[in-house]
């Protein structure tokens, strides 16, 4: 092979990997810059098609709703706790009296 061979043979083969690189990155451009604005498209606010609208009107109040109903679980807990407390304190002072009622039979005798 001669230099004009050689050169030709580099040149054709350096032309057409640039054509392919160039429509390839086109091809990319052009998908994922529509990808990229449907994606978009989504997170802008329209009237209750987005999903940000969708997050908005449907998760946040269960969220909302979910959180309270978990403050109210935990106001009842708290209440049960002090009636335990109160039953204990019952029942320790039963415990005594019916302790006391056996041990005094037994004082008489």
């Amino acid at each position: 092979m001669d230099a004009a061979t050689l050169t030709a043979t580099v040149s054709s083969s350096l032309f057409i990997a640039g054509f392919v690189g160039g429509v390839a990155r086109w091809y990319v451009k052009q998908h994922s810059t529509e990808a990229l604005k449907e994606y978009l498209q989504e997170l802008k606010p329209n009237h209750g098609g987005s999903l940000n609208d969708a997050v908005k009107l449907e998760i946040l109040p269960i969220i909302k709703s979910v959180k309270e109903d978990i403050k109210e679980i935990k106001g009842d807990v708290k209440e049960l706790r002090t009636h335990q407390i109160e039953i204990v304190k019952d029942l320790s002072r039963l415990e005594g009296r019916v302790q006391a009622h056996i041990e005094e039979p037994r004082l008489k005798e």
